[in-house]
């Protein structure tokens, strides 16, 4: 399996996880140093995240990438793309076409 095999299939995992609140998942993928943007604009952190995709938070519904490339260099993978994602946070209904850039890096043999 190549580098870029294995950073799209740590992808594939991530998503099947999130639209399925699979908090274990989550946990292993996401770095303890993890910092993303919240679907409120804030910035968010691994324990931000595990909280909203505790069962009855966050609800995907669609999760749907449509662009996506995937590039490698040394212990970095770059996933850069466009896709949708619609669901139900709390009270929050959302539909949101997205461009995002995701970056893992290769610790301890894992993405």
């Amino acid at each position: 399996m190549t580098d870029v095999d294995s950073v799209k299939k740590v992808c594939d995992e991530l998503k099947n996880a999130l639209l399925s609140n699979g908090t274990e998942t989550i946990h292993r993928i996401y770095a303890d140093d993890y910092q993303g943007i919240s679907i409120y604009g804030t910035v968010e952190d691994k324990k931000d995240v595990l909280k909203a995709y505790q069962p009855g938070a966050v609800d995907l519904q669609e999760y749907e990438i449509s662009e996506s490339d995937i590039i490698v260099r040394d212990r970095i993978g770059i996933v850069t793309g466009r896709g949708v994602i619609s669901g139900r946070f709390g009270e929050l209904t959302f539909k949101h076409d997205v461009r995002f850039t995701d970056i893992f890096i290769l610790r301890a043999e894992q993405w």
